[in-house]
C-alpha cells in the first residue's frame, strides 16, 4: 500500500487532515488516521527525506504547521510558524528541503520560511479588470525552479508571475493577460516552458521561458458554448512531458492536452464529482486522484499513458470538503 494525505476546508473542530491508504494496482482507497485542531488546513507539502508533512493554517493569522510521521504514520508535531501573512493557501518544499515558500492569499503577500530560521517576505500591492476578484494582490502558488535557486510566484489578483533569480538577488516580474488570474504553475523537465492554471480567465498560460519570459499560447479550458461559471484551480505535466492536465471547477472536469515542444493541443475531457479543486498523479502516473471539495469525495481515476486519457471511476471514499491531494 501507499499512503495519501488529503487536506480539506474545515474548522479546527473537524478532522481536516485524513491519511488514507491507495492500493497501486486497483486504485482503491481506505481511511488510515485523521488529526483535527488545525484551522482551514487547505494545503500539505511532503519532505520524504526527513517524513515530515507540512501543512497551511488557512486563518487570518496564517499558520504553518509539521508532524513527522513514523513509520506507521502516526504523527508527531515538529513544526509550527506564522506564515507572515494571512490566508495561506499554498505550500512549496525547495529541493534541498531547506526552504518552504508560502503564499499568503488574502493579505497578498510571498514567504519564504528558511528551516535554519531565516525568514524573507514580501507584500504586493497590485490590481487587476475583474473587481470582484481582483481588487488587491492575492498569492496563489509558489514553484522552486532552476535547482531551486531561483522561485515563481503568482498574484492572482495582480495579473502578474514574480520571478526570484540567483538566490532572491535579482527579482522580476512578467504580465498574465488581464483578468486570467494566475493561480497554479507547472514546468517543463527542461524548464523552458512554464505552464499557468489562469482560474478566472478558464485559460492555460504557455511562456516560454528565458531571462525575459514570453507568452506564446492561451488555451481555453473549458468546451466552446459552455455558458455556465468556471474557475480552474489545479495544474499537472506527466513525467514524460507528453501531456498536461487542468481541473475545472463548474464545469467539473479534468482538461486533457497533449504537448509538443510547449504547444497544447486539446485530448478532451474526463468528468469528475462537484468542485475538483485539487489532485495529483500516482507515483506510477496509473492513476489520477482527485479531491472535489462540494462533493465532500476523492475519486481515482486509471490512466493511459500512451494516450494520456483518463478511464471511467476506479476508487473512491468520502472526506469532507476535501481539497488538497499530497502523496506521501
Amino acid at each position: 500500500m501507499k499512503q495519501i494525505v488529503v487536506g480539506s476546508r474545515v474548522l479546527p473542530s473537524d478532522e481536516g487532515i485524513t491519511l488514507l491508504d491507495f492500493d497501486p494496482e486497483s486504485g482503491a482507497l481506505t481511511y488510515r488516521c485523521a488529526m483535527g485542531g488545525i484551522e482551514m488546513p487547505t494545503y500539505q507539502v511532503w519532505d520524504g527525506n526527513k517524513r515530515i508533512l507540512y501543512s497551511v493554517g488557512e486563518r487570518l493569522d496564517g499558520m504553518v504547521y509539521g508532524w513527522q510521521l513514523d513509520g506507521e504514520c502516526n504523527p508527531s508535531p515538529v513544526f509550527k510558524a506564522s506564515s507572515l501573512g494571512s490566508g495561506p493557501c499554498h505550500l512549496a518544499l525547495s529541493g534541498d528541503g531547506k526552504s518552504l515558500a508560502v503564499s499568503n492569499y488574502t493579505s497578498g503577500s510571498f514567504t519564504l520560511i528558511g528551516l535554519d530560521g531565516l525568514n524573507y517576505s514580501e507584500a504586493y500591492e497590485d490590481s487587476s479588470i475583474n473587481m470582484e476578484r481582483q481588487e488587491s494582490s492575492h498569492v496563489h502558488c509558489s514553484l522552486f525552479v532552476d535547482g531551486s535557486s531561483s522561485i515563481l510566484v503568482t498574484d492572482l489578483g495582480g495579473d502578474t508571475i514574480h520571478y526570484y533569480r540567483n538566490e532572491m538577488r535579482l527579482i522580476d516580474s512578467f504580465a498574465a493577460p488581464p483578468g486570467s488570474g494566475p493561480r497554479h504553475l507547472a514546468i517543463s523537465g527542461d524548464e523552458r516552458y512554464l505552464f499557468v492554471s489562469a482560474e478566472l480567465s478558464s485559460e492555460v498560460l504557455v511562456y516560454r521561458m528565458g531571462k525575459s519570459p514570453t507568452l506564446i499560447q492561451q488555451i481555453s479550458t473549458i468546451p466552446a458554448g459552455f455558458g455556465e461559471e468556471n474557475t480552474t484551480s489545479a495544474i499537472a505535466l506527466s513525467g514524460d512531458g507528453r501531456f498536461l492536465y487542468v481541473a475545472n471547477r463548474g464545469h467539473d472536469s479534468i482538461a486533457i492536452f497533449s504537448v509538443k515542444e510547449g504547444w497544447l493541443s486539446r485530448q478532451g475531457w474526463s468528468y469528475t464529482e462537484r468542485t475538483p479543486w485539487d489532485f495529483a498523479l500516482s507515483r506510477d502516473e496509473r492513476f489520477l486522484i482527485v479531491a472535489n471539495t462540494t462533493s465532500s469525495s476523492v475519486t481515482v481515476y486509471p490512466r493511459s499513458g500512451e494516450s494520456g486519457e483518463l478511464g471511467p471511476l476506479c476508487g473512491r471514499i468520502a472526506i469532507e470538503k476535501a481539497c488538497c491531494i499530497t502523496l506521501v
